[in-house]
């Protein structure tokens, strides 16, 4: 994935939150809907392995700046490597 195809999806599901705000919808109902297809999918496309190191690194990241930092790699152009042996 480039930074470009980051940047569409960061964007996307800024959109995709702001529009169902905009509709009065709760942002934890939101935000819970789309990390239960984002855990779906890694489970369906990982490695147990892989998806135990992922989900360990959710458990231990601050999620803000975890996305701070994406938004700054991208700007940067640099590619984003999780640790542990997760490849993207």
């Amino acid at each position: 994935m480039n930074d470009e195809q980051m940047m569409e999806i960061l964007d996307r599901l800024d959109d995709l939150f702001q529009d169902y705000i905009a509709e009065k919808v709760d942002p934890i109902m939101i935000a819970s809907v789309i990390f239960a297809v984002v855990i779906k999918q890694l489970k369906i496309n990982l490695t147990d392995k892989d998806f135990i190191a992922i989900i360990d690194e959710i458990r231990n990241t601050d999620i803000n700046e975890l996305i701070l930092d994406v938004r700054e790699e991208v700007k940067k152009k640099k590619v984003i490597h999780w640790t542990n042996t997760t490849k993207w």
